[in-house]
Parts: structure tokens; C-alpha cells; sequence
């Protein structure tokens, strides 16, 4: 499936874990660092065998399907420093299903640079950083193609100079909830016409805020799905 074959050549060390604890998917570094296989055969999360210097992952994740918000985590193990993203996900009625759990090896920028370059480029996902004032510093070439722009010419634009009033609207409301929630991320879902069919596209999306000491501001990371059958469906309803 598409789904498999983005796992399968994903450079990022992720887990799909069921809100059973059970480990539904996982990408190929996921599989070769916790020895899941393959193929994957849904082994609960406490008999995945972690380096030591891990944290109980089960606990992280039950803890998060219990609040049902995101939490992040730095750790070293075997020499390498770690930070994790535990996020949950949910059904159409709002019911949390699981949580992806995303490890990032910290070693090399360099390696960092070329894990968000890949991502930028072939992962089907809307992916985008921008600072506090709207400037974009890196969008993925979904971003692009939905905008009927290249990356370059979006990229260290501000989102209110390069993408239509009604969608720089839609990252405002999303930047204005940051300025008054203390949380570090949070849902949100984009409405956006396609400028090669002209037809809605939706993207559900969580995004993250994120103090980066080398700029001394405040980003935002987005990561976006396109879920437009998905609306098309409950709308008919």
C-alpha cells in the first residue's frame, strides 16, 4: 500500500501504536531499532526491546492516550541523544484511537538536514516551518503543488505576501491560538483550493511551536494530511 511504502523508506525512527498498546505500523529504522521484524506483527509496546537509556515508551504513551495531548521527550541512549514526539490520534468523532510515536536521532545536523529535506520532498504530507511573523522557512513541495507555486518562491516569504487571503487567514486564526493557549501544539484543519483543478482541498494538520535558540524566535512546525474524501463523505451525510 502507499501507506506501507512511505513507512518503508521513511528515515525517521516512527511507531504506530493502538490505544491497546500494540504496535500497528512502524516505519523500517523503527523496525530495525526495536527488532519488530519484519513484517511488523503487532507485538504490544512492552515487548519491544529498547537501547539502554530509553524511557518506558509504554507509560508515555498510555499517559498520553489518557490526557490526549502531544508530549515531548530529550533522552541520550548508547551514546546518541534522542528526542521523541508522542502524539494521539482520534476517529471522526473525536474518540482517541492510538498515538504515533516519532524518534529523532540528534547526533548530526547534517544527518537532521537531510531526514527534513527528504520529508520536504517525497513524504505525501503537507509539511511547513514558519516563524512567529508569517515568514516561511521551509515548505514541502505538497505546499507548492496545492498552490500552483515552486518551493523556492515561497520559501522566506511571509504567508499573507505569497498564498491567497482566505488561506493566510486560516494560519493567522492558527498563530492568534498560540498567542493565548500555553500549549505546544495543537489540531487544525486547512481549507484550500487546488490551483491546478480549482476544486477544496483539506488538510487536517497538527502543528507545533517550537523556541529555536539559534533564531531567537518563536516557529511553528505544520504537518498536514489531505483528508478531503474523508470531509466530502460527512458532508453528503
Amino acid at each position: 500500500s502507499e501507506l506501507e511504502s512511505v513507512l518503508s523508506g521513511m528515515p525517521s525512527i516512527l511507531l504506530v501504536v493502538h490505544s491497546a498498546l500494540q504496535v500497528v505500523r512502524a516505519s523500517r529504522t523503527a523496525v530495525n531499532l526495536f527488532g519488530l521484524g519484519p513484517p511488523v506483527q503487532n507485538p504490544h509496546l512492552s515487548q519491544c526491546p529498547t537501547p539502554t537509556g530509553f524511557p518506558r515508551l509504554t507509560e508515555i504513551a498510555g499517559e498520553t492516550i489518557r490526557l490526549g495531548e502531544p508530549s515531548f521527550h530529550e533522552f541520550a541512549a548508547d551514546g546518541q541523544a534522542y528526542t521523541m514526539q508522542c502524539a494521539p490520534f482520534s476517529d471522526d468523532k473525536g474518540h482517541i484511537k492510538g498515538v504515533t510515536m516519532i524518534f529523532v536521532q540528534m547526533k548530526r545536523s547534517e544527518r537532521l538536514s537531510g531526514e527534513m529535506e527528504h520529508l520536504l520532498k517525497k513524504a505525501p504530507a503537507y509539511v511547513m516551518r514558519r516563524r512567529s511573523d508569517g515568514k516561511i522557512d521551509r515548505i514541502g513541495a505538497r505546499w507548492a503543488e496545492l498552490l500552483g507555486k515552486s518551493v523556492d518562491s515561497l520559501t522566506d516569504q511571509k504567508i499573507s505576501e505569497v498564498m491567497p487571503a482566505d488561506v493566510a487567514r486560516q494560519f493567522g486564526a492558527s498563530d492568534a491560538e498560540f498567542e493565548t493557549d500555553a500549549k505546544l501544539s495543537h489540531p487544525a484543519t486547512f481549507r484550500v483550493t487546488s490551483a491546478k483543478t480549482g476544486k477544496d482541498v483539506w488538510i487536517s494538520a497538527e502543528e507545533f511551536r517550537y523556541d529555536d535558540p539559534a533564531l531567537g524566535v518563536n516557529v511553528v512546525y505544520t504537518v498536514g494530511v489531505d483528508v478531503t474524501n474523508a470531509v466530502e463523505a460527512q458532508l453528503k451525510l
